[in-house]
């Protein structure tokens, strides 16, 4: 698996109040940084389960598990021992607890499953503001187990998504919490009193598209496909002309240091010399060359150079997209025996993101490709 960023550095007490509502955070069993799914939830489902251990372990005993266990299954949360959220995987990523809709839950919560009436509404309402607090970090609806985006019971995973289980309404219902009731709650909050706090904004601000659970083969073609027709704007501000002050222009590409740089700059003195022989190559110039920053700049190029039906840096984006894009647009087998894309680059502005995710719908929809278009969503990194 691919190493993903910590939750944070280890700090000297693990029990972190949340503005003094109903839930305090244990960090004692976050899973390591090459631990868990790497890949990125789409922002569309906040999923509830419930432990349904009638031997009623301790929300720590659930935990530490779980922690030890997290190969077999894993959920970013559990809630029990007296509203404590004990936190396992990280927001945000993919957790295993909902078969194949784990790729659209940024955030699993799981409830222990306790009889004992006061600890169990002292965990339910930490149950409940963590729920619409975990909505409001994704802007998702706090609907119950609508169509579209929203709060999604285990239960309706099995009615979409396949599986057998139906928690937590079972367990719910015995502990006097009707399905209509858990509506009410993660609508208006408990009694009408759990005000969520004010969660952390996601610091993801730019587009990108998932296409999740396919086949190696579809991968391919989808990576290729989107590699040759979306390099115009994947690449829009790593390739581009700047005017220099006396009307020529310097095309700048920033490439990162290493293989990737010598590959680009190579690559760019051939094309140079086929389009523009005259071109002194000695104006081509690397900056920053032993850092991730590092660009290629090809200095006091004419200005007719990007005019006209092929711009030279529109052509670069293109002759170099397999180079640039290499680990911005690509394929990765998951823990499932399938594949995942993902479509990063520089991203797609908020106007464009929504079109060309259809557009990417469609070209999955291809007679030789055949990816049903729910498994192509939009996602922010």
């Amino acid at each position: 698996m691919k190493k993903k960023i910590l939750l944070g550095a280890v700090v000297a007490l693990f029990l972190l109040p949340i503005n003094g509502f109903a839930y305090t955070v244990n960090n004692e069993f976050n899973l390591g940084a090459s631990e868990g799914d790497s890949r990125l939830a789409s922002q569309d489902y906040i999923i509830l389960h419930e432990t349904g251990n009638l031997r009623e372990p301790s929300g720590r005993n659930e935990a530490t598990y779980m922690r030890n266990n997290w190969r077999n299954a894993y959920t970013t949360d559990i809630v029990g021992d007296y509203g404590i959220d004990y936190r396992v995987g990280q927001w945000g990523y993919v957790s295993w607890g909902a078969l194949n809709a784990n790729p659209y839950g940024p955030v699993q919560i799981e409830l222990e499953h306790t009889t004992n009436k006061a600890k169990f509404q002292t965990n339910y309402k930490a149950y409940i503001d963590l729920a619409r607090d975990a909505a409001k970090t994704y802007n998702i609806p706090l609907t119950l187990d609508g169509s579209g985006r929203g709060i999604k019971s285990h239960w309706w995973v099995t009615q979409n998504y396949g599986g057998d289980h139906v928690d937590p309404y079972t367990y719910l219902t015995q502990m006097g919490i009707s399905k209509a009731q858990l509506q009410h709650d993660l609508l208006y909050g408990v009694d009408g009193t759990s005000t969520p706090s004010t969660p952390s904004t996601p610091t993801g601000t730019k587009n990108g598209i998932a296409i999740d659970n396919v086949s190696k083969d579809q991968a391919v073609k989808m990576v290729q496909r989107v590699q040759t027709d979306y390099s115009w704007t994947l690449l829009r501000d790593q390739v581009k002309a700047v005017k220099q002050s006396d009307g020529r222009y310097t095309l700048a590409i920033r490439t990162g240091k290493g293989n990737r740089l010598n590959k680009s700059v190579n690559r760019l003195r051939q094309e140079l010399r086929s389009y523009y022989p005259g071109y002194m190559q000695q104006n081509v110039a690397i900056v920053n060359g032993d850092k991730d920053s590092a660009t290629i700049e090809a200095r006091n190029m004419p200005a007719s150079a990007f005019s006209g039906k092929n711009p030279f840096d529109v052509h670069m984006r293109k002759f170099l997209k397999d180079i640039l894009l290499d680990g911005q647009a690509y394929a990765e087998a998951n823990s499932y025996g399938t594949y995942d894309v993902r479509i990063k680059g520089e991203g797609f502005n908020d106007h464009d993101a929504p079109i060309v995710l259809k557009q990417i719908q469609e070209m999955g929809k291809a007679k030789d490709v055949g990816i049903n278009p729910a498994h192509i969503k939009g996602f922010k990194y």
